[in-house]
């Protein structure tokens, strides 16, 4: 045998011996900042339903949040220009007739209180980071496999309303412990093909058009808008104020669940 083929087996050699070392400790690093060393298949495994869970806690967070945000006008906690609206509340499993809904102002005293895009995406956030937070704190029932977990306080949820999607970015330092090690997960990005933006450019087109006539609502111009953009609508006469509700139909394809988007507008005159 030559010295040339010797030095190629034992080339492959060392290869095998290494493969074979990083069977026992397995080293990974995931587009979603996983940084993990797993020592057996049971921990791989609890590590996998673990991360699974948290990614679905994630993707909830963010749904949740685009509906109940929503239907508060884009707003987490209702701000000073709010309007409380009392209405008989239809749900058979309610034990309560009438309920209490604080919608913001998009117009008020002839002025545009419409929130920003980028106040929207704080709103947003806010919803989804406690929601996240509390979707993490139901899974202690992994303490009962061997796993501790520990989140600190200073999560970072943020959305961004892109033009057909919203982008995710979290940072999350959570440490999940084992008997005898530890791993971390740090940070994910995603992008949500849900098109929330330009729902709220159609209300801004509304808003617009509307704040130049502040005595009545120009309903041929919403009803053309809705049918334009294949969207229905609620109004409600309050007075002078009218509280209106945007509904897109599957907004989400996966549930089909509409997209309600309410506001008040107030006017000079009492709608009729």
């Amino acid at each position: 045998m030559k010295n040339g083929q010797v030095s190629v087996f034992v080339i492959i050699g060392i290869i095998i011996l290494i493969i074979v070392g990083f069977s026992v400790f397995i080293f990974s690093k995931s587009d979603s900042g996983v940084s993990n060393v797993v020592k057996n298949k049971n921990q791989k495994d609890i590590i996998s339903n673990f991360e699974n869970l948290l990614y679905g806690c994630i993707d909830e967070s963010v749904r949740e949040g685009l509906y109940v945000v929503s239907e508060r006008g884009g707003f987490y906690e209702a701000p000073i220009l709010s309007r409380e609206v009392y209405y008989y509340d239809i749900n058979p499993f309610s034990n309560n007739e009438f309920v209490m809904g604080i919608y913001p102002y998009y117009m008020y005293s002839g002025a545009v209180t419409m929130p920003s895009l980028e106040e929207l995406e704080f709103e947003y956030s806010k919803f989804s980071k406690d929601y996240f937070v509390d979707c993490v704190s139901k899974l202690s029932f992994f303490n009962e496999s061997g796993l501790n977990f520990s989140l600190k306080d200073d999560v970072v949820f943020n959305l961004y309303f892109g033009e057909k999607a919203v982008l995710v970015d979290l940072n999350y330092p959570l440490i999940v412990y084992f008997d005898d090690g530890s791993f971390q997960f740090s940070s994910y990005e995603r992008d949500f093909n849900y098109d929330i933006s330009s729902k709220f450019l159609i209300i801004k087109e509304f808003i617009a058009m509307q704040s130049n006539n502040v005595d009545y609502v120009n309903s041929g111009f919403l009803a053309g808008l809705a049918s334009e953009n294949k969207f229905k609508f609620e109004s409600t006469q309050l007075g002078k104020d009218v509280l209106f509700t945007f509904i897109f139909d599957d907004f989400i394809k996966e549930n089909g669940f509409p997209l309600k988007i309410s506001f008040v507008l107030q006017f000079n005159e009492v709608y009729s």
